[in-house]
């Protein structure tokens, strides 16, 4: 039903939106921040053409990591649905459907 594969989605997001958000805290040893998006200089946000006031802003922060947050979703919430049968299938695709 309907609602039951919302409630697959949610909880899937959830996982790996709680996962990513506690790597950047530092809160998990085995996973850091993601250091993949890097800083945009005030320069190169004048030329894309940003709002004043906004132009000097850049971002020196701890990007979540979403891509541990999906790995380990993926592993905790997926465990027990192999894709054997119709629903098993399409409670994977819920899954699924929450990470993205």
């Amino acid at each position: 039903c309907r609602e039951t594969s919302f409630i697959y989605a949610i909880t899937s997001a959830a996982v790996a939106h709680s996962i990513a958000r506690a790597c950047s805290e530092g809160t998990i040893e085995s996973c850091t921040c993601d250091y993949s998006h890097q800083s945009r200089s005030p320069q190169a946000n004048q030329q894309a053409g940003s709002v004043a006031g906004v132009r000097d802003w850049e971002w020196g922060g701890c990007s979540d990591n979403i891509g541990f947050g999906f790995k380990f979703s993926r592993e905790f919430v997926d465990t027990g649905e192999r894709g054997r049968n119709l629903r098993e299938k399409m409670n994977l695709h819920n899954n699924e459907a929450g990470r993205a």
